[in-house]
């Protein structure tokens, strides 16, 4: 199995918002080289259904059935992963602990749907060597996304 190495941003701080995140892959090649392909999704909701989204839209990328490390600022998709409760919540009906139904249920079985292909691994961790890059690109194309905005509002007449 092929080793890869995901990484994923995404904006936080706020409840609910209309941004840019970020996915970047690294493929290790057996000749010891390095390939990497990366997407920047426009996404509307919350800090989580983005992680859980940009998780399955980068899992969809891989062909093949691969080793993933998933490398994330997002706090719910790391432990997720970290602790295995994704397929401990497939298991039990998208139910937590509690008994209490997982939010985000549909995007985490969408999501655990693709994992099934890979051996999927993941950790929350606060910086990794891609972050200022993938973070200046979303910047970058948030401020895009807004001035169209501004240019074609919602509604206006051709």
């Amino acid at each position: 199995m092929q080793e890869v190495d995901l990484y994923i941003e995404v904006p936080s701080g706020i409840k609910q918002r209309k941004a840019h995140s970020a996915w970047r892959i690294v493929y290790y090649c057996r000749d010891g080289q390095q390939a990497v392909i990366g997407g920047y999704p426009f996404l509307d909701g919350t800090p989580n259904a983005a992680a859980i989204i940009t998780l399955r839209l980068a899992l969809e990328r891989l062909k093949y059935g691969c080793e993933v490390h998933v490398w994330t600022n997002n706090k719910l998709l790391g432990a997720a992963l970290e602790n295995g409760w994704v397929k401990a919540w497939a298991e039990n009906g998208w139910t937590n602990r509690q008994g209490k139904e997982v939010a985000n249920k549909a995007l985490w079985h969408r999501t655990e749907w693709e994992m099934r292909r890979h051996q999927v691994t993941g950790k929350y961790i606060d910086s990794h060597p891609a972050k200022a890059e993938m973070r200046k690109e979303m910047k970058r194309l948030d401020e895009e996304t807004k001035e169209t905005r501004q240019e074609h509002p919602a509604g206006a007449g051709g």
